[in-house]
């Protein structure tokens, strides 16, 4: 090894580190990669072990992009020392050269650098091509045919895989160098394609609006590389872009007031670019860039429904809002169903149809039941106990003996099922009714409509504008919709809030279940729920009274002393009282610290699913899945089918293709190591992620370290998840604060005010 100051040419990888200038010593290592201790997908961190030219094994550790076994690199390093692994090397920059000897490129090969090429495969190829194998995959890939057992697709699948691997690479390289983290190589790779650099260097500003999870700060160091000045017209739009799609997506508001985007995309624009000395854009330049925006109609400005606000909207999410109040209206205006049929009629039909199936309405009920059959849109609201399901079997009864052509939806599976089950009768959810393809477009819509005279909505709080609009488009002339929903609960992940601005609108006619039936009062959850909507601190009764009570307390001030609580009732409690571990829910308010769902999830994995071998699990970045794992979807996959919320459990594990399969109630979905990014370990969800479904128990965590979280409505919706048990596990003080708490988060809509004062 030498000490050297050479320059490397422009296939090198350079780490933005360069101890060279501290008077560090710097040294030149070659030699093969002969395994990899250690890599985080998440940033490229590597601990690899490296055989030089005189077969001395030294530890090389830094940013090293998908090291492989096998591969040839030139390592420049400074030497440090580790009290615990010894004498090592940390990388300054690197060369990659492809293995030349038969052995080298077999390593190489079966290390998994190419997907679906194991250890096998690799030898099939080196033994008949020799020194010449990567030469042939990448020149000649015809003669891959020549090999018995690889066909045609297969070998196609070889060579796809061959270039995407060096494509992703490049990709890592680029993006590695500007400071962006390699963990969205493959999602930039799969949303540009082979055109990614080039678009990326062009206007980096794309990642923060197409590429989920970039933020406008790391855009804008790229920007900062390719010479983006601070107060350019380009960036400061961008800004006002990343504020707006931030609102939406975080806050689930449908506009940002003038005066609050330009303040907060000033904070924006202020932030990051530590080492640029170019002037930020000054409030004057920002709202010139924002005016000149309105004005080429980039983003719309409304003021129409509110004299006193200035809405600024992203322009589809203000067609959305415009339409939906449209059509709520051309609805609403439509004028009774069912008109011919005289009311004396209609009152004896109610009744007959109740004695046929021996129900027993109260008159809240009947008066649900004499509006479906009347009015062209209906909402149904009311907590716990109070009918709801029994409406919806009779009001779904009723129109089907009427001759109605009747769907039923949920927007999510689980809720699907759910409906299914208590009604009787074919529910899907929203998405799969308006027949979704792999380019995120419905195929149901205006000039394809749904085949129905009635459409019911279940869990209509968690429907967004988006899926409101896409729902009205594809209605049919003369159609009823009948929308069910928990007003109390929170509101949809997505925009907007269109239950909430249905009623407020007061146009839609509304039925509000408000009686208790006998049979639930003696829930002790359905009477906390109800106590929580009053404010009113509910009673809860500890754990030695699970014979008694369907809702228990576990009183634990201490945080760790909270988490062994819930690891015990998980392990031991529930399970003894003849619960299996697909029966349990853990809920809590939040992502985040010692009892957030992150943190609950490896815990309560390290008892229901522990490792068992290393063929069993993957890393992607810092997390690790297993087989068995239970896990959430995160984000819609329209190619998949899967979309956010759904839970599954994943079967198989692939390490030659890098695959795995989850399966979602039955249905078996593959997916690539790359897209575990779009999944979640779900033994433990927040309450948000929790909306839509029931559990036979939920254990409930509400303790002070979620302070921020703490809301009424938030607490009134875990507690409504669990159906047959609810364990909370937390303070008294938690409680007293959720309960005591509204949620004055209030979502910028203008809906209810459309709805209410539209004019054709």
């Amino acid at each position: 090894m030498n000490k050297t100051n050479n320059n490397f040419n422009d296939n090198i990888f350079v780490n933005d580190l360069s101890p060279a200038q501290n008077g560090e010593e710097i040294v030149v290592i070659e030699g093969i990669i002969q395994n990899i201790r250690f890599y985080n997908e998440e940033n490229c961190f590597s601990i690899v072990m490296l055989q030089t030219k005189d077969r001395e094994q030294v530890t090389i550790k830094g940013i090293m992009i998908s090291p492989a076994a096998g591969t040839y690199v030139t390592v420049t390093a400074t030497p440090e020392f580790d009290k615990q692994w010894g004498k090592q090397y940390k990388i300054i920059n690197y060369e990659v050269k492809l293995p030349a000897t038969t052995k080298g490129i077999e390593e190489y090969l079966g290390s998994g650098i190419i997907k679906g090429v194991g250890k096998k495969t690799a030898k099939l190829l080196v033994d008949h091509f020799g020194v010449d194998t990567l030469e042939i995959i990448e020149k000649k890939p015809q003669r891959l045919l020549e090999i018995h057992g690889i066909g045609t697709k297969r070998a196609n699948e070889i060579i796809e895989r061959w270039h995407e691997q060096h494509e992703i690479r490049d990709i890592m390289i680029y993006l590695q160098g500007v400071g962006i983290s390699t963990t969205f190589a493959g999602k930039i790779y799969k949303r540009y394609g082979s055109q990614a650099v080039e678009i990326v260097s062009k206007n980096p500003y794309r990642l923060a609006r197409d590429i989920r999870g970039i933020a406008f700060n790391s855009a804008d160091k790229i920007a900062a590389e390719i010479g983006i000045e601070k107060s350019s017209k380009d960036r400061i739009e961008a800004g006002i872009i990343y504020v707006l799609h931030s609102s939406l997506d975080s806050n689930g508001h449908v506009y940002v007031k003038k005066d609050e985007l330009i303040a907060l995309s000033d904070t924006i624009l202020q932030q990051g670019r530590t080492n640029d000395d170019t002037p930020a854009p000054t409030v004057d330049e920002i709202e010139a860039v924002l005016d000149y925006m309105i004005r080429s109609k980039v983003i719309t400005e409304d003021h129409t429904t509110d004299s006193d606000t200035y809405a600024i909207y992203l322009n589809h999410i203000y067609k959305q809002e415009k339409f939906i109040a449209k059509r709520i209206n051309e609805i609403v205006n439509s004028g009774e169903i069912n008109s011919q049929i005289p009311d004396k009629k209609k009152f004896e039909y109610i009744e007959a149809l109740a004695k046929t199936y021996d129900i027993t309405l109260a008159d809240e009920q009947i008066e649900a039941m004499k509006v479906s059959i009347m009015a062209p849109i209906m909402i149904l609201t009311g907590g716990p106990g109070t009918g709801k399901t029994t409406v919806t079997k009779a009001i779904l009864s009723a129109h089907l003996n009427l001759g109605r052509q009747v769907l039923l939806c949920s927007p999510t599976g689980r809720a699907a099922k759910r409906l299914s089950e208590v009604s009787g009768y074919e529910a899907t959810t929203i998405h799969r009714m308006l027949e979704v393809d792999i380019m995120n477009t419905f195929k149901r819509n205006c000039k394809n409509p749904l085949e129905c005279d009635t459409l019911i909505i279940d869990e209509a709080s968690m429907v967004d504008n988006f899926l409101a609009a896409s729902i009205l488009d594809a209605l049919p002339e003369y159609v009823q919709i009948i929308l069910i929903g928990d007003a109390d609960q929170l509101p949809s992940v997505g925009a907007g809030n269109f239950l909430a601005d249905l009623i407020n609108s007061e146009k839609i006619n509304t039925i509000r279940l408000t009686e208790i039936f006998r049979q639930a009062q003696s829930s002790n959850i359905v009477v906390a729920a109800h106590n929580i909507n009053k404010g009113i601190i509910p009673k809860l009764e500890p754990t030695s009274a699970w014979k008694t009570s369907d809702l228990l307390y576990l009183n634990v001030e201490d945080p760790m002393a909270a988490l062994e609580k819930v690891k015990g009732v998980v392990a031991k409690s529930l399970p003894q009282l003849g619960y299996d571990y697909e029966d349990i829910q853990i809920l809590t308010p939040m992502q985040r610290s010692a009892l957030g769902a992150q943190a609950l999830n490896e815990e309560i994995r390290k008892i229901i699913n522990p490792p068992k071998s290393a063929k069993d699990e993957f890393k992607h970045g810092l997390r690790t899945f297993r087989l068995n794992d239970r896990v959430m979807q995160t984000e819609n996959d329209y190619d998949k089918g899967v979309f956010n919320g759904d839970i599954g459990y994943i079967t198989e594990i692939d390490h030659v293709e890098k695959e795995f399969i989850v399966n979602f109630q039955g249905v078996d979905k593959v997916y690539d190591f790359s897209d575990a990014s779009a999944l979640q370990l779900a033994y433990a969800l927040t309450i948000h992620k929790s909306q839509g479904s029931e559990y036979r128990v939920v254990v409930l965590v509400v303790h002070t370290q979620h302070y921020i979280m703490l809301k009424r409505q938030l607490l009134y919706t875990g507690l409504t998840r669990g159906k047959e048990r609810v364990i909370i596990v937390g303070t008294d003080k938690a409680i007293r604060v959720a309960v005591s708490t509204l949620n004055t988060d209030e979502r910028n809509s203008m809906l209810a005010k459309r709805i209410a004062n539209y004019d054709n």
